[in-house]
């Protein structure tokens, strides 16, 4: 049993825990200098973290971002883009890495596209994705959710969904609750990887009232349950949204982004009274994030701006490497697997070269010029939406985006580029890609040999 073994700070390889905040942009944490307070426990340990303030993800949706940090790769390589895509079987995951390295891995998620049906549970000994779980919990939420979706146009219902949702969540507790279980199962001879994915910050927003109404209180600018969060409704022109709608969206999400931070808080106090969290490498971050009528937009769709590719990543490495303090450098989700497979000294040449990322450790693993982050939009439509292709032409186009800390170019199949200084322009709000900047030529450049040195084709 877990408390019978003590002296794992001893183990030669660290355990590892990776935490996945579903739709959370970086922009939203406090820790990150955000004036809400969405992240105080984040903000107390990541004193013991390296924080990257130029986290970069390679792509707007779950699917292929997941994909990337899974691989080291980008989309325009391990190809996981559409519905119905499987993850090709000549990629190594990181937990197949792990588990051949003698790891036990587990991994807890809610996401469909996190899950056996993409082929993002390989590796796992134990793979808890939620869609078998029985319980009367469990088969409550589910219908609720479906009801919300069928019947969002009745505000009645909507109402009466607010109100039977406030004690419940996108299965968080219940993740938070199998980890505990599981840890005090699993033989801790070996180290451990756990991947945890939350959910609660993707609509609908499902959690508990406390956290929901907590910047509601003195921001509400609209009764939450009239507010649309529907986003192909939006878009197809059946629900015109406003400033208000957006804002009391957004304060909502804060309040997710709370309760997911006491979350991980509560995981973290669990370690240490284990004496597990020295040697616990734990990274938390996220796999894009969300919009809130900036550009016009909502939902992580149909574009590259930062709402959606600009992301947190903490991780706290193992305590004997001394490893503190904030790191300014552009780095990227496909860095995490180069990073921990550098962490414990393993060389597996084909894995090693399956790689398009770095290491945030070393020199090592080297394989993307670390002055910019490369994100990706190869699929415009999802199912939900594809039948309003023709009305959405406007968004019917791939894109790429380079990114350097102060500038940013997005090449679009369509020719309606962008460019922006982000060091004057932070919200993307002024065009520049016609005019004449130097630096517009120069990330041009530099994005066509990227694509030429990865064989991609797309855009």
């Amino acid at each position: 049993m877990l408390e019978k073994k003590v002296d794992l700070i001893d183990m030669d390889n660290p355990n590892i825990l990776l935490i996945v905040l579903d739709a959370v942009r970086a922009s939203d944490l406090s820790v990150y200098g955000y004036d809400r307070e969405t992240t105080p426990y984040l903000s107390k340990i990541s004193s013991h973290c390296v924080k990257y303030n130029n986290a970069i993800s390679s792509s707007y949706w779950t699917m292929p971002s997941i994909a990337s940090l899974f691989t080291g790769t980008y989309a325009s390589r391990h190809s996981l883009v559409y519905d119905g895509d499987m993850l090709p079987g000549d990629f190594t995951t990181l937990a197949e890495f792990l588990r051949k390295n003698e790891y036990t891995t587990v991994g807890l998620s809610p996401h469909p596209y996190v899950s056996r049906y993409t082929g993002l549970d390989r590796g796992f000994e134990v793979f808890q994705d939620f869609m078998d779980t029985k319980g009367i919990t469990h088969y409550l939420s589910e219908q609720l959710k479906n009801l919300f979706k069928k019947t969002q146009h009745n505000m009645a219902f909507k109402k009466i969904f607010w109100y039977l949702t406030m004690f419940s969540d996108q299965h968080a507790s219940k993740t938070n609750e199998y980890f505990y279980s599981l840890m005090n199962k699993i033989d801790i001879d070996n180290p451990f990887f756990f991947y945890i994915h939350y959910n609660e910050a993707h609509t609908p927003y499902i959690l508990p009232k406390y956290y929901r109404d907590y910047f509601l209180k003195k921001n509400i600018h609209k009764k939450p349950w009239l507010v649309n969060q529907d986003h192909v409704k939006y878009y197809n022109g059946e629900i015109k949204m406003d400033k208000k709608d957006f804002m009391t969206l957004r304060a909502i999400y804060n309040g997710a982004i709370r309760y997911l931070d006491y979350l991980i808080f509560e995981l973290l106090i669990f370690l240490m009274k284990r004496r597990l969290f020295d040697n616990t490498m734990i990274i938390i971050t996220s796999d894009h994030g969300d919009q809130f009528g900036e550009h016009g937009l909502f939902f992580h769709v149909f574009s590259l701006y930062d709402q959606l590719i600009k992301i947190p990543i903490l991780i706290k490495y193992p305590k004997k490497m001394g490893k503190y303090g904030i790191k300014n450098e552009i780095v990227q989700n496909v860095d995490l697997f180069p990073t921990i497979i550098d962490l414990i000294d393993v060389d597996d040449e084909e894995t090693l070269a399956q790689f398009q990322g770095n290491s945030l450790l070393s020199n090592r693993i080297r394989n993307r010029n670390e002055c910019y982050a490369i994100s990706e939009l190869i699929k415009p439509y999802g199912p939900s939406i594809e039948k309003y292709r023709n009305r959405l032409k406007i968004y019917d186009r791939t894109l790429m985006s380079i990114r350097t800390k102060n500038y940013k170019y997005m090449q679009k199949s369509d020719s309606m580029n962008e460019f922006y200084d982000l060091n004057n322009d932070p919200y993307e709000k002024l065009n520049l890609y016609n005019t004449n900047i130097k630096e517009i030529e120069m990330l041009r450049y530099m994005l066509s040999e990227w694509i030429k040195q990865n064989v991609y084709q797309g855009v």
